[in-house]
């Protein structure tokens, strides 16, 4: 279920910093800042993820 909600994270995420650029028209610098932020979000998450899943099926 955790890896299922990540790979529901990535669009969603996306779709944020796409609604947010439309909203307040950010330059394209800051778009790119927050789709790095999100990119590390989502890398961060699959890392949780799959640190818990080894220590769950090592158990």
């Amino acid at each position: 279920p955790s890896f299922i909600t990540s790979i529901i994270e990535i669009p969603i995420c996306f779709y944020i910093i796409y609604f947010v650029f439309n909203k307040y028209n950010f330059s394209l610098n800051e778009v790119f800042l927050y789709s790095v932020f999100a990119i590390i979000i989502i890398i961060f998450n699959l890392y949780l993820v799959h640190k818990v899943m080894k220590k769950y099926f090592n158990s």
